[in-house]
């Protein structure tokens, strides 16, 4: 039997994810070769691969480009269903364990499964990522859609009259998005909300040098700013808020978790 192991399987589709994403502007993140965004306008787009313990497939999210702070998650069961006749079997690989030695894959199994994450990206995931517009990101915030056709959504709606943490980073996407619009009273109880919380979660994490804690600090210090020129308001308060939030489309690398 043919076979491959994990670690050198992980390496190859590494290397054809880079070469099957290039001609679409997606570019690896600095010092997180398993990443890879493409910035658009309004958006972001992540294509990265999962290779935890026995885990390995390409994931997918959709970030809000001037409000970076939580994604939208592939949906995996909407995708397979919208694939699944043109596709062969599954878009995931399965290890196979031996009582002794690495993981490893049938060689026939890790080329079917290529062909078919092949396949999804520029045929399904693409196409999805590019449909989405702002009005549809708010939705998706806020209600849970039945449509097939959304194959992205976020982890947790939004709860304003919750003091928990779930939905707290949507809520910032929701408000700093809605102000990126000019829509201040529209998105001022979502930055309300969310600040408080944020505020407890930096204080209670602070010395914590980790991704996750930068990211919550870094989007903490957008709500501080943004927030206080909406108290003050004083001559030129727009414009400074737009630029505040030109800001974060520009350094979005970092508010990523």
């Amino acid at each position: 039997m043919s076979a491959i192991i994990k670690k050198d399987a992980v390496k190859q589709v590494r290397a054809r994810l880079k070469a099957l994403l290039a001609p679409y502007g997606f570019r690896p993140l600095p010092r997180q070769s398993n990443r890879f965004f493409r910035p658009r306008d309004l958006f972001l787009d992540e294509i990265w691969l999962d290779t935890y313990g026995t885990h390995l497939r390409a994931e997918a999210q959709v970030y809000c480009r001037c409000a970076p702070f939580a994604p939208l998650h592939l949906d995996y069961g909407r995708l397979w269903r919208s694939v699944k006749d043109q596709i062969n079997g599954h878009l995931f690989w399965e290890c196979e364990i031996p009582d002794q030695g690495p993981y490893y894959y049938d060689i026939d199994h890790f080329e079917t499964i290529w062909q078919n994450t092949a396949h999804a990206i520029p045929h399904a995931i693409l196409p999805n990522m590019e449909t989405l517009t702002m009005d549809r990101l708010f939705l998706l915030l806020t209600e849970n859609t039945c449509c097939e056709q959304d194959f992205f959504r976020p982890q947790s709606l939004i709860f304003l009259r919750s003091s928990g943490w779930p939905g707290v980073p949507e809520s910032a996407v929701y408000g700093t998005a809605k102000w990126r619009l000019g829509q201040y009273e529209e998105g001022l109880p979502y930055l309300l909300h969310a600040q408080p919380i944020y505020q407890k979660d930096v204080a209670a994490h602070a010395g914590d040098i980790n991704r996750v804690q930068s990211g919550r600090a870094a989007a903490l210090g957008v709500l501080d700013d943004l927030l206080a020129l909406w108290t003050n308001r004083q001559e030129g308060w727009e414009t400074a808020i737009q630029s505040r939030i030109d800001q974060v489309s520009e350094h979005w690398q970092d508010y990523l978790i």
